[in-house]
């Protein structure tokens, strides 16, 4: 996506308008089909295996499993309900703001914001750093469902309240709104991501992350451009940030209704543990010592 926007800058200050509308459109399709070059080398080089110590009875215990019905079983399916709500809010949010948001600013907006696509493409050249960053600070916090409470909180009434200032035509508030809306969202990905990971059983992770991240992104994220155009035609520019915000508390309440992590559980059981092994250790050591 941000070699995407920085093409699109690119191509908009080159070409006008009559030219972007009969060829221009066509080219970043022509360049689109470099990235069949990866998947080729990766066909003709990579080799496949299987996961590290499996033999050939695990294969064959594992190819009789149904990991569908597994992922989509009753145990499961609060993992999954909560996984999609929680996934929703930074599809719709993403998709919003580096997506949605610069059209809003040259299209919608009286007067434009100068130089929009210009903002747009710089913040989301730096989005792999934020989200470098916000990886950073929830290994740093470490409590990651309190930093996605923190990011949702922030991003529900921050949306709608910065959107009303970016459609006031100021570049540097659209920008310095923009990157604070950025920063929010780097911040409940970098919680997210781990946490996703271990709400599910290893036996079902990949199926099941895959089902809710995907389906989110999908519809959340596909369809939340076309909905925040509508809703500002309908209503006014601050719509769509109350669209986000509506997210962003479906977002807390499967916080909320999601099963202890696989994390969370293994600090429940590891002190316990931990007290087994020293008892065992210290029984050994007075045995030893009476004989």
């Amino acid at each position: 996506i941000a070699l995407g926007s920085l093409f699109s800058y690119v191509i908009r200050e080159t070409l006008n308008d009559e030219q972007l509308r009969v060829w221009g459109w066509r080219i970043p399709f022509w360049f689109g089909a470099l990235g069949a070059l990866p998947g080729l080398y990766l066909k003709l080089h990579a080799r496949e295996s299987g996961p590290p110590g499996s033999d050939d009875d695990q294969q064959q215990q594992s190819g009789e499993r149904n990991v569908l019905k597994e992922s989509f079983s009753k145990s499961n399916c609060r993992a999954l309900i909560s996984c999609i709500l929680i996934c929703a809010l930074p599809a719709a949010a993403y998709y919003t703001v580096f997506v949605w948001l610069v059209m809003f600013m040259e299209k919608m907006v009286d007067p434009p914001v100068p130089h929009a696509f210009a903002i747009n493409a710089g913040l989301t050249f730096f989005g792999p750093f934020l989200s470098y960053g916000g990886g950073f600070a929830a290994d740093f916090h470490g409590n990651y469902v309190n930093l996605m409470y923190f990011s949702a909180v922030n991003l529900a009434w921050s949306f709608p309240v910065l959107l009303h200032f970016v459609g006031k035509g100021d570049p540097f508030v659209a920008a310095s709104s923009q990157a604070f809306l950025g920063i929010l969202l780097a911040l409940w990905t970098g919680a997210m991501l781990p946490w996703i990971v271990a709400s599910f059983p290893p036996s079902v992770r990949l199926t099941s992350v895959s089902f809710a991240y995907n389906l989110s992104t999908g519809i959340f994220g596909g369809f939340s451009p076309a909905i925040a155009t509508a809703l500002v035609d309908r209503y006014d520019s601050t719509a769509p940030g109350l669209f986000v915000t509506v997210l962003a508390v479906l977002a807390m309440l499967g916080l909320y209704i999601a099963p202890k992590s696989e994390t969370e559980r293994s600090k429940d059981t590891g002190d316990i543990q931990f007290a087994d092994v020293n008892q065992l250790d210290h029984s050994e050591q007075s045995e030893h010592e009476m004989t």
